[in-house]
C-alpha cells in the first residue's frame, strides 16, 4: 500500500521490511533490553507517522519476537 511507504524511510530503512498491509521492524544486539529499546522507538515513530499520515494501525495485532541461541 503506498500511503505506507514512508513508515519504511524512517530510521533505519534497512531494518524495515512489509508486504501488503503488514510490517516488521528488526532489531539485533546483544542484549534483550537494547532490542526492546530499539524496537520501542521504532513503533514509536511509526505510530506518530501513521498519526501524520491518518493511518491507523490495530494495536492488538502487535507483536514482539524474540529470538535467542540461549
Amino acid at each position: 500500500m503506498l500511503y505506507l511507504a514512508p513508515l519504511f524511510k524512517l530510521g533505519k530503512p534497512s531494518n524495515r521490511f512489509g508486504y501488503a498491509d503488514d510490517v516488521a521492524l528488526l532489531a539485533v544486539f546483544l542484549s534483550l533490553e537494547t532490542n526492546s529499546q530499539l524496537l520501542s522507538t521504532a513503533l514509536q515513530e511509526a505510530l506518530d507517522q501513521g498519526l501524520a499520515e491518518r493511518v491507523t494501525f490495530e494495536l492488538a495485532k502487535l507483536e514482539l519476537l524474540h529470538f535467542s541461541r540461549q
